[in-house]
């Protein structure tokens, strides 16, 4: 983070980690929407470091490959950070997540017939927008 706080300027930053290997948490099966989650939130906390440290950031995007699994070859989660205004009147950094293609709604987990709370409002982090790489 010390690295990074030097680029006073800077506005929007790409980034991939190793997150889910230094966890033991690779995955190792389609749709694993719990996966999903866990790795959502890591990206998440990382985010808030990274906004805490370079107080110009925008934008942060975490690009996630997902070693051990062929389905996918990678996964984007996107965050941004805007300025939020406190009844104080004091003025403090918020770290959004962008909506992606599994968030918004209860997910089944098709090899265990597990569902998976998926819905906005059950994900850590205040989510807006839409995103679809697809697109």
């Amino acid at each position: 983070m010390s690295s990074l706080a030097k680029n006073v300027n800077l506005t929007e930053l790409t980034l991939s980690s190793d997150f889910e290997i230094t966890a033991d948490d690779t995955v190792v099966a389609d749709e694993n929407y719990a996966w999903y989650i866990r790795s959502y939130k890591r990206r998440l906390k990382a985010t808030q470091d990274v906004a805490a440290a370079c107080r110009s950031i925008q934008k942060c995007n975490w690009i996630q490959l997902q070693i051990g699994h062929q389905a996918y070859s990678s996964m984007v989660h996107p965050f941004i950070v805007e300025e939020k205004k406190l009844p104080s009147g004091d003025v403090t950094r918020v770290v959004r997540g962008v909506k992606q293609f599994w968030m918004g709604r209860d997910q089944e987990f098709w090899l265990t017939r597990e569902i998976v709370k998926c819905k906005l409002e059950d994900l850590p982090g205040d989510i807006i927008g839409e995103h679809d790489p697809e697109e």
